[in-house]
């Protein structure tokens, strides 16, 4: 029987007078699983700037009992879906000397065209702003797409994702924000209710929950992104000529989808813009049904 640690040469290279027995490579295993797990429930170190313009540090927070950081996406419609919530947590931490960060983890260079299908704007710091004052975000909301400090500090892979931290700074809550079937709801939140036992010092147990939503986006899913758009420039259009039956064919007969129609004339000088603007539209919204036609 060969053993993955006292049998491995660079292990014995390293820890020349470790003897092996099934205790100690027990007690060596579960150290090391440990030290990952605990690696990744660490309070991250950050500096990023926010929709305000302000630049937010993890040690201005020193003061806070509790500090909730919640990983959120424009573009996700899970993340949107519990926008309320979030405001309504945001105001209950605030009232109690706690803290609710909102953090876009996103590069928004990698998202596909078709992720947009779900909201009216992007990842970038500029839409962050838009959808921040549209939704009247009224705590930090901050933007973590170049260097992803915070999800690859947490070891986070998707949005929506709440982070939840006591005073100590321990990580007490991970997982979702509440009930994906009724996210408005503050009593089925596991990350309110979480908060609100650590807080009557009625928690025992760090809580972990599963999470669903999006993927978060990368610098390495540039390339992925890049080469989407590549194809999609090389697909055909179908060209075909329409009389006035067909036309009212298409009017009064759309199957129940969204349908536009655009007219354009190769005279006019914003045809070209426009048709690239509508392109791209199309790109974004195909998938929930958008037709197109170019007349």
């Amino acid at each position: 029987m060969v053993d993955i640690f006292t049998d491995n040469p660079y292990f014995q290279k390293m820890y020349p007078k470790f003897k092996a027995t099934r205790f100690a490579l027990l007690v060596l295993m579960i150290s090391i699983i440990s030290f990952r797990f605990l690696n990744g429930e660490k309070y991250p170190s950050f500096t990023l700037e926010g929709t305000d313009g302000k630049q937010y540090h993890h040690n201005q927070f020193k003061d806070k009992e509790f500090v909730c950081i919640i990983l959120y996406s424009n573009h996700c419609k899970i993340s949107q879906s519990f926008e309320g919530l979030i405001k309504e947590i945001s105001e209950h931490l605030d009232s109690e000397n706690s803290m609710l960060l909102l953090v876009s983890p996103n590069n928004e260079y990698a998202l596909l065209p078709d992720e947009l299908a779900y909201s009216d704007v992007g990842d970038s710091l500029k839409e962050m702003r838009i959808r921040s004052k549209e939704r009247n975000f009224e705590f930090p909301y901050l933007y973590d797409g170049v260097k992803q400090s915070i999800p690859n500090q947490l070891s986070a892979k998707s949005t929506p994702h709440a982070f939840l931290f006591n005073k100590t700074r321990s990580l007490v809550y991970s997982g979702r924000i509440g009930d994906y079937n009724d996210p408005d709801n503050l009593e089925k939140s596991d990350l309110y209710q979480t908060y609100r036992s650590a807080r009557n010092h009625t928690h025992i147990k760090q809580v972990i929950t599963k999470v669903h939503g999006t993927a978060i986006k990368t610098k390495e899913d540039i390339f992925i992104a890049n080469e989407v758009r590549r194809r999609y420039s090389e697909e055909s259009v179908k060209v075909r000529p329409i009389n006035q039956q067909t036309l009212k064919f298409f009017l009064k007969y759309n199957l129940g989808k969204t349908t536009l129609f655009y007219l354009w004339s190769a005279k006019d000088q914003n045809s070209r813009e426009n048709l690239l603007i509508l392109s791209e539209i199309y790109k974004i919204f195909r998938k929930r049904g958008l037709k197109l036609f170019t007349i």
